[in-house]
């Protein structure tokens, strides 16, 4: 069955316009699109934490765009096509960057004018999990899903309000996670009292000492006993 896509946002992770050596045009956008080893925000009832392997092999079987808003029908800013185009995606020890040069179209400039108001609050990426590619935990009371392994990308886009995510898959694998029955603990063995058979003559020794030990303070407090109140406890 095929994978369902799911979008994720970076809040407050917003691009950056960047100005390079003099006699360009000042129109290279970057940014994050995916942190690692990260836990995220309450997602619905679930937290999610995506490892570095996770894009092991997939920005070269992907196609993956860059959009506004994540909003493919205003047009396309740039794009990556199995790890070639416009769109520049780099991933490292933190997560996945890109950059782009902002086209000269209507949406570039609408894209530049807004980072540099500040009306751009972050980034979203969109994607579809491998199968077996993601696992759940249970951690001070939370549920964790870790995903070790993407099938593909299909975009990372600047933001103005990163508030829609589609959790939908993600949620159908919480409920599977809480409906998994919580394995019993192991029995707790009684470990049997050992007796003079089961023992090496040295064990046997020192077990001699400990038995003769305790029979002589049994002895000497049921003397103390007779001696207080006219009679003595019971001698094992």
């Amino acid at each position: 069955m095929e994978s369902k896509e799911e979008v994720r946002v970076l809040r407050d992770n917003v691009p950056e316009l960047r100005s390079m050596n003099s006699g360009t045009s000042g129109r290279r956008i970057s940014g994050t699109g995916i942190v690692f080893n990260s836990e995220s925000r309450d997602l619905g009832g679930f937290h999610e934490v995506i490892l570095p392997q996770a894009l092991k092999g997939v920005i070269m079987k992907s196609d993956i765009c860059a959009w506004l808003n994540h909003n493919q029908d205003r047009g396309i800013l740039a794009r990556c096509n199995k790890g070639v185009g416009t769109l520049d995606l780099v991933a490292d020890s933190e997560g996945l960057k890109y950059s782009f040069e902002a086209p000269h179209t209507a949406l570039g400039d609408e894209l530049i004018e807004n980072l540099k108001r500040g009306d751009i609050s972050g980034s979203s990426f969109s994607f579809t999990v491998a199968k077996g590619g993601d696992s759940w935990t249970r951690k001070d009371g939370k549920a964790i899903r870790t995903i070790s392994q993407f099938e593909k990308l299909f975009d990372v886009s600047p933001c103005y309000n990163p508030a829609y995510e589609s959790t939908t898959v993600a949620l159908r694998g919480l409920e599977a996670f809480k409906a998994a029955p919580v394995p019993a603990p192991a029995p707790v063995r009684a470990v049997p009292k050992k007796d003079a058979t089961d023992m090496t003559p040295d064990q046997f020794h020192a077990y001699s000492i400990s038995e003769r030990k305790k029979r002589e303070d049994q002895l000497r407090k049921a003397q103390e006993d007779i001696r207080k109140y006219g009679y003595g406890g019971k001698i094992e």
